[in-house]
């Protein structure tokens, strides 16, 4: 755990305000959590910045779990959760904000979700968060 003045922080807290900060992430962004699971980050950056955020997972228990964790710790977040296949994802609206995190190792295709995100997922000068996922 990191600590701030005296303050001890979980390392996921300080890497969301790092990348809240870099990216600019604020109320008028719109935010995509791919393969979301608990939720924990969509709905840590939304309470943050207020932005409009989106979780979708393959996995039905996971969006049960983040429905859920929203719902009892963050219910003013704007955030929803949608059972979904990423890849087969097509929104009305692009995203400024998308995170992968670690999940691109559990799809079939990283390169081809990446270039599905890069067309039909981010909008123009629009931000990722990705980590390495070998």
């Amino acid at each position: 755990m990191k600590s701030i003045n005296g303050i001890h922080l979980p390392g996921s807290y300080i890497t969301l305000n790092k990348w809240i900060n870099f990216s600019n992430l604020n109320s008028n962004s719109r935010y995509l959590d791919v393969a979301c699971t608990t939720g924990i980050k969509s709905r840590t950056i939304s309470e943050l910045t207020g932005c409009k955020a989106l979780g979708v997972d393959i996995s039905k228990k996971s969006i049960q779990s983040a429905i859920f964790n929203k719902e009892m710790y963050t219910p003013e977040a704007d955030v929803e959760y949608h059972n979904i296949d990423a890849t087969k994802f097509h929104p009305k609206e692009k995203f400024s904000h998308i995170s992968f995190g670690a999940s691109l190792r559990f799809f079939d295709n990283p390169k081809k979700m990446l270039e599905h995100s890069l067309k039909d997922l981010l909008s123009t000068n629009g931000f990722y968060w990705l980590r390495n996922f070998m």
